[in-house]
């Protein structure tokens, strides 16, 4: 059996709206659960975690993968502030990125404008 993980994006949501750069997740905690009590991970060790608006799933990587491009420690997310902007002609999906759950540090994992209404998982 695996371990329950709950996971908390924290960020702000403006209203502004996606526009602002107050829009986004700025920090991931990870907590695993044992029975009726919960404790923090720091460390997911040779895990990544792929956070969205309707699928979440940890993953192994191996140590040497880099046909994957995928990072051990590191959570993949997707927007999930759905309506903040479903109803806009420009689309959404801006706060999507990779945290680096050792130091912090969140880079995006997509750059261009999004005109999609819902933010595909990026592992698809």
């Amino acid at each position: 059996m695996g371990e329950l993980l709950v996971i908390h994006r924290d960020g702000t949501i403006s209203d502004e709206g996606q526009d602002s750069d107050q829009y986004g997740a700025k920090t991931f905690h990870v907590y695993k659960i044992n029975d009726y009590n919960y404790e923090e991970i720091k460390d997911l060790g040779d895990r990544a975690l792929f956070v969205g608006k309707s699928a979440t799933l940890a993953m192994a990587i191996e140590e040497d993968d880099q046909g994957s491009g995928y990072k051990r420690n590191h959570i993949y997310f997707t927007d999930d502030c759905v309506d903040s902007y479903f109803n806009l002609e420009q689309g959404g999906g801006k706060d999507m990125g990779v945290y680096n759950m050792v130091d912090g540090t969140i880079v995006p994992h997509y750059t261009g404008q999004s005109y999609h209404k819902v933010t595909p998982p990026l592992w698809v």
